[in-house]
């Protein structure tokens, strides 16, 4: 969707340019940059079906398998749409250029530029429809779609239409591309709410513009992180309800042990036994399950009193 947006803003940079009076009209310029405006216009239909096509989870979307084969499509497309549109308007091979030129037809331009766009739509819109209704099941995106296709659809009848009884009307100072142009904003702001609710992506995703910066630092106070040991009590000493002896010590409190079931318990002997976390490094090896499951013995407890 990134793709999608970069190649609709330079699209109507260029279109500013070659339809905003501000380079002479009938110039080399302006050919050059009507060029470049149709073939995004191309590519940017492409990058739709890319999209529906993606949407299908065929590839997983950001990924090289993804990313290479669009950008060599669109390399190939945009080189390719850019030499004939150069072609039709100086005439270079006479292949692409209307016949006579006074008839400014051309059927290459007419299929790139105006019907392309309704089919790169339609089958768009058979792909979302596919994903929404046969796998998620929604009819939310499907009436969201219908919208901005019911939008984008005026918008070109404007362009291409009713371009030329409003520039009549209105003594050359506005066309109907002036007014296809804001409906077409509104269909692709349509475009990206479906494709947001497909996905249920979240925006915070796009704060580093996609080139994955690291997060800012949060501030919550970061948790110390507990250490797992065995048998952290002193030889001959067992906490009793442990089979393995395996407890989690907190650091942030000496005195109290956070079990495997996430019950604290106190140590019998805290007072006497140092539990900071530099005591991990003097470990004794794990007891045999008759030495540490069981409370103490009266044996133990004699060998204790005499220590």
């Amino acid at each position: 969707m990134m793709s999608l947006l970069t190649i609709y803003g330079l699209m109507k940079f260029f279109e500013i340019l070659d339809t905003g009076s501000i380079l002479k009209q009938g110039s080399l310029s302006i050919v050059w940059i009507t060029s470049i405006h149709h073939s995004l216009t191309f590519i940017f239909y492409f990058n739709l079906i890319w999209i529906g096509f993606l949407s299908l989870q065929v590839v997983e979307d950001g990924t090289l398998l993804s990313l290479a084969p669009m950008f060599s499509t669109f390399a190939f497309l945009f080189i390719g749409s850019v030499y004939i549109f150069l072609d039709t308007g100086f005439a270079v091979t006479h292949y692409f250029s209307s016949q006579p030129a006074s008839h400014l037809y051309s059927p290459w331009t007419f299929s790139m530029v105006i019907l392309w766009p309704f089919i790169s739509l339609t089958i768009y819109a058979g792909l979302t429809i596919l994903v929404t209704v046969r796998i998620l099941g929604e009819l939310k995106p499907i009436i969201i779609l219908l919208c901005g296709l019911i939008t984008i659809s005026i918008a070109e009848i404007f362009r291409w239409i009713l371009t030329q009884p409003i520039c009549h009307s209105s003594n050359a100072t506005v066309d109907g591309s002036f007014i296809a142009s804001i409906l077409e904003m509104i269909s692709v702001a349509l475009l990206v709410y479906i494709w947001v609710s497909l996905t249920e992506a979240e925006w915070d995703e796009y704060n580093d513009l996609g080139f994955g910066y690291p997060p800012p630092p949060s501030n919550q106070p970061i948790l110390e992180p507990k250490y797992s040991i065995r048998n952290p009590s002193p030889p001959n000493q067992s906490v009793h309800g442990h089979p393995d002896g395996t407890m989690i010590i907190d650091p942030s409190n000496n005195n109290q042990f956070l079990t495997p079931a996430d019950h604290i318990h106190q140590h019998p002997l805290s007072n006497h036994y140092d539990h900071q976390p530099s005591s991990l490094t003097n470990q004794h090896p794990h007891l045999d399950p008759d030495q540490s499951t069981y409370p103490l013995d009266h044996h133990h407890q004699s060998n204790l009193a005499n220590q």
